[in-house]
């Protein structure tokens, strides 16, 4: 909690902001791969790939395939997927 004090001088605690490494960062931090050469390489900017490496952003299909192909691995390795929501609607 962070705390800060209103105009009235009363002391307000408010949360902090989380601070979240996405499989995506983590794979990354693993890999000694750095987020500005990744966006280039995808063709995105670095403020968008940031978003997707701290959570506040999800991949579109294509981004998400093309990191995927440029890290040479997996896409459950860097992103969270859920199957079954996939799989809704398909009988």
């Amino acid at each position: 909690m962070v705390k800060s004090k209103t105009s009235s001088g009363t002391s307000v605690a408010s949360p902090r902001p989380a601070t979240c490494m996405t499989k995506l960062r983590h794979y990354l931090d693993e890999h000694g791969i750095s987020m500005a050469w990744v966006a280039k390489q995808v063709g995105i900017n670095y403020d968008r790939f940031y978003r997707l490496c701290s959570g506040t952003g999800e991949p579109t299909l294509r981004e998400g395939l093309l990191i995927k192909k440029l890290l040479s691995c997996q896409l459950q390795q860097i992103f969270e997927v859920d199957e079954g929501e996939s799989e809704e609607g398909h009988d």
